[in-house]
């Protein structure tokens, strides 16, 4: 099968040290990711460095559906109720560590890749990890 990796994002340090108790926050890693000639997708998510304490919250790497509009382009068209995968990376996750995830049919000609940090615990600490993200299109 013919097939292409991109990366998405390089490896980059997000630190979450402000979510506050049962606190959540999502950022857009990438955007507008243009998949319509592929029908197969795996998200691929490196662990460079981690610090999550026991039970307090987990990081989530996800995809999802982008409907992004040359009629709009100022406003961002994500479809953040279908995740078409997920990898969450909590306490206990490899360092280093390598997952992949087959993405659900149903992406659409664009996808974007989100960033889903989540506190859950009463104690408020930091939730801390180095990643990468990369994509791997085939035909």
């Amino acid at each position: 099968m013919a097939g292409r990796v991109i990366r998405l994002v390089p490896k980059t340090p997000y630190e979450f040290n402000t979510l506050g108790v049962s606190g959540q926050t999502t950022l857009a890693l990438a955007q507008r990711v243009d998949v319509s000639q592929y029908t197969e997708l795996t998200l691929m998510v490196r662990v460079h460095a981690l610090d999550i304490p026991s039970g307090v919250g987990s990081i989530k790497v996800q995809a999802v559906p982008d409907g992004h509009t040359s009629e709009d382009p100022g406003l961002s068209f994500l479809d953040t109720g279908t995740v078409l995968g997920s990898v969450t990376i909590a306490t206990g996750s490899a360092v280093p560590g390598y997952t992949t995830k087959a993405l659900s049919a149903g992406a659409g000609p664009m996808i974007a890749v989100l960033l889903v940090a989540s506190q859950d615990t009463s104690q408020v600490t930091n939730l801390d990890a180095t990643i990468s993200v990369d994509l791997c299109m085939k035909v």
